[in-house]
C-alpha cells in the first residue's frame, strides 16, 4: 500500500476539480500537511511516478469528463483545470490517450453518447 504521505496526496488530486493542473507541491503540502519536497520523493518511491506526472494525469481525467459531459470549448476546459495555456491540456492529453482533445471528446461521445 501507499505510506501516509502519498495516500494523502493521491486523495487530494482524486477530488479535486477546478485548477488542479496548476498545483505546485508547495500547494499540496498547504492541503497535506507534508513537506513539499517529501511529497515528489515518497510518491515516486511508492509508485514509480513523480508529483507532477500525478498531477496532470488527474487534470487529464477531469478534463476528459469536461469533454464529454459538457460543450465547452477546449481553451475554457484547459483554463478551468488551471493551465496555462491550452497547448499543455492538448499535448498531455496526446500523450495519455494518443489524442488531441477534440478527437477525445469524438470517442467518449461516440462510445457514451452525447451530453
Amino acid at each position: 500500500g501507499l505510506r501516509p504521505c502519498s495516500r494523502a496526496v493521491v486523495d487530494v488530486l482524486e477530488r479535486a476539480e477546478r485548477g488542479v493542473a496548476s498545483l505546485s507541491q508547495a500547494s499540496m503540502a498547504g492541503r497535506t500537511g507534508y513537506r513539499a519536497d517529501r511529497i515528489s520523493a515518497e510518491i515516486s518511491a511508492d509508485t514509480g511516478f513523480p508529483y507532477l506526472e500525478w498531477r496532470w494525469l488527474a487534470a487529464v481525467r477531469l478534463g476528459c469528463r469536461q469533454l464529454a459531459a459538457t460543450d465547452h470549448q477546449i481553451q475554457e476546459i484547459a483554463s478551468w483545470l488551471g493551465y496555462q495555456h491550452v497547448g499543455q491540456f492538448e499535448r498531455e492529453c496526446w500523450y495519455v490517450f494518443g489524442l488531441a482533445p477534440t478527437g477525445l471528446r469524438d470517442l467518449l461521445r461516440s462510445v457514451c453518447g452525447p451530453s
